[in-house]
């Protein structure tokens, strides 16, 4: 069969077959990767912990955060589908969602683009945009709800392409359930709208159902209004920054290097520029064509989502899926076709592949914080078992996941984001940056009066020295005498000796 011509059904099956094989299994062999992610242990403790519903009512283990009445999950559908998988399999259901929901993502991509390319050049585009993206592929590893957002976002996307309101209403609603970025979903529907105006009722359809599905998602979550005030915090942390620098927030929510941010997008905006060429020379056909209004719609989406990247890379998981359906929008002729097979060699050997090889090298590399995920659950076995409903102070936000996952039966400062910790007890938030710079005189006030700890596990080299130095703390782990010390960044834990 040539894989360059239009391909039967059979073929498109055998492809999508295959495709799906190897997504599965790549991403379920790299689960290494994501085992060094503090998230995931956050995750699996809230799928043992749920209500039979899959609601987490609340969160008291996080002491400083007022979660003790009420938690405001901000992935309430996520976590009643890997509750149910907890109670159907256990851990190792749970983690087998994640490959599940890569692989529907990617042959979703790619069954889309193959119903208007040629075989070979949906493959190619299908690809191209995800394999060989590593900002986008690296994010697919992740037990986060960002992936079934992504998986949802994709069918929203695929209904208002080909005219199915039904499938936008659902996929949009579930979104909403799903996933607090909301403002995905609205700019999808803002888009809809905007193309309404041009295209007609069949536009303006889309927008009415994916408007109708956002109203009830939003509506139907047990956590409103909680989830719109979470929609906000996470919006405010996302156009932060500077503040999300000082909080050690995470790199990914800081904007690239320009160099290394042209190499991993450059092939992305050259098919935006291309589409956009295209729309201006035929701009005079846009109102009667449905082929260009469609064309429009994936340019103007791909444009809003790589704008979003320069401020944050997390904006790749969105503006990938467009770009792979964009490419099958935009390469209609065997010209544009070829054009595009000769810019995408040069873009992956001069800007691609210099960041695509060595990430997925290291995948296969026992990475460094492995060390740190394997040594913060030792560190926690040597936490007494009379130790039940005391409170550990966590040096850092995201030791606070291990915690809840290891030992659920006792207390410590926050998890998931350092954000949280600033917008309910700013006074904390502060206190904790100047321990963790050294910076305070008496740690053992802040600890045990300020936080009322009677445990500290903490990664941060200036604390730890201090509470060496400090006979009002013991330490308990590493037990002293050990003949290495810890190497960085593994944690160290420290008992609050009673005065």
């Amino acid at each position: 069969m040539d894989i360059f011509a239009k391909p039967a059904v059979l073929g498109q099956l055998g492809c999508a077959a295959l495709l799906a094989m190897l997504v599965f299994f790549l991403s379920f062999g790299f689960q290494h990767v994501s085992a060094t992610d503090p998230d995931r242990y956050f995750h699996l403790a809230v799928s043992r912990t749920t209500t039979p519903a899959g609601t987490v009512l609340a969160l008291p283990q996080a002491d400083d955060l007022d979660w003790a009445k009420s938690f405001p999950d901000k992935e309430y559908l996520f976590h009643v589908l890997t509750s149910l998988a907890y109670r159907m399999g256990g851990e190792k259901l749970v983690l087998v969602l994640i490959p599940l929901l890569a692989t529907s993502i990617v042959v979703m991509l790619f069954w889309a683009s193959a119903q208007t390319l040629p075989l070979g050049w949906a493959l190619f585009g299908t690809v191209g945009f995800t394999f060989l993206c590593p900002a986008f592929y690296y994010r697919m590893l992740f037990l986060r709800p960002h992936v079934l957002a992504v998986a949802l976002f994709v069918l929203a996307l695929l209904g208002i392409l080909r005219k199915k309101p039904w499938l936008v209403f659902i996929a949009i609603a579930l979104f909403a359930l799903a996933y607090h970025a909301l403002f995905i979903p609205f700019t999808l529907i803002g888009a809809a709208l905007l193309f309404g105006l041009l295209g007609g009722r069949t536009w303006q359809a889309t927008f009415a159902a994916g408007g109708a599905g956002l109203i009830l998602g939003i509506l139907a979550n047990p956590h409103y209004p909680q989830n719109i005030q979470m929609m906000f915090t996470v919006m405010a942390i996302a156009v932060d920054p500077e503040l999300n620098k000082m909080l050690d927030g995470g790199i990914e929510l800081l904007p690239l290097p320009a160099v290394k941010y042209f190499r991993l997008y450059a092939a992305h905006w050259g098919l935006v520029l291309f589409a956009a060429v295209t729309l201006v020379r035929r701009r005079k056909e846009l109102r009667q064509l449905e082929a260009l209004q469609r064309l429009g719609f994936l340019t103007l989406l791909s444009g809003i989502f790589l704008v979003m990247t320069l401020q944050s890379p997390r904006a790749t998981e969105y503006a990938t899926p467009c770009c792979v359906l964009l490419f099958a929008e935009a390469l209609t002729g065997r010209k544009s076709r070829m054009v595009a097979l000769y810019s995408s060699v040069v873009f992956f050997f001069l800007f691609e592949g210099p960041s695509f090889l060595p990430l997925y090298g290291r995948l296969f590399e026992k990475l460094a914080s492995a060390t740190q995920t394997e040594s913060t659950l030792l560190a926690l076995e040597a936490l007494p078992a009379g130790a039940a409903g005391e409170k550990v102070y966590n040096c850092e936000w995201y030791l606070g996941s291990y915690i809840l996952y290891s030992r659920p039966d006792v207390r410590f400062v926050d998890l998931i984001d350092p954000h949280f910790l600033f917008e309910t007890t700013p006074e904390k938030a502060v206190l904790r940056m100047k321990l963790n710079f050294g910076v305070v005189s008496d740690a053992h006030s802040i600890i045990s009066h300020t936080f009322k700890a009677q445990y500290v596990l903490c990664v941060d080299r200036r604390v730890v020295a201090i509470l060496k130095q400090d006979r009002r703390f013991q330490q308990l782990y590493p037990k002293v005498g050990d003949a290495k010390p810890l190497q960085h960044p593994a944690p160290y834990l420290f008992a609050v000796k009673k005065q």
